[in-house]
């Protein structure tokens, strides 16, 4: 079990870098502690960021997971509680990347984002706890 759980804590995939780096630094200067997603944990970008967090007062962790794989964002939501106590907050900032027309793959890309939402929202957040998605795209 955690000790001093903060009823702030918010889960940012894709946290490492680009708009989740952004969102997660701003999250722990308001108060919360930081549960950092990453396609591999030993990325130099999502240490770094865990630095900064601490630094700002806050605790971090570094999970691994594929967002793309429901048993991945399972797991990652129960590292993310077991470490960091309960959920009160998700932001979605992976960015998908594909080798097709962005035109073609539109479809998918909202699906892939609906369905990481629902798996989400429906089991591990607290109630009161909102979630958002800021994921983008490219393709050819």
């Amino acid at each position: 079990m955690v000790s001093n759980l903060n009823p702030n804590h918010c889960l940012i995939t894709g946290g490492p870098r680009g708009i989740g780096r952004s969102t997660a630094l701003l999250a722990a200067r308001s108060g919360y502690d930081i549960s950092i997603v990453g396609i591999t944990k030993a990325s130099v970008h999502a240490k770094s960021l865990a630095d900064e967090i601490v630094a700002l007062g806050r605790r971090a962790v570094i999970l691994q997971g594929d967002m793309s794989n429901e048993d991945d964002i399972s797991l990652v939501f129960d590292q993310a509680v077991k470490s960091l106590g309960p959920l009160s907050g998700v932001v979605n900032a992976d960015g998908v990347g594909y080798s097709s027309r962005a035109d073609e793959i539109a479809y998918s890309v909202v699906w892939l984002l609906s369905k990481q939402a629902s798996l989400i929202t429906g089991a591990h957040l607290n109630a009161g706890g909102g979630s958002f998605n800021v994921a983008g795209f490219h393709g050819n």
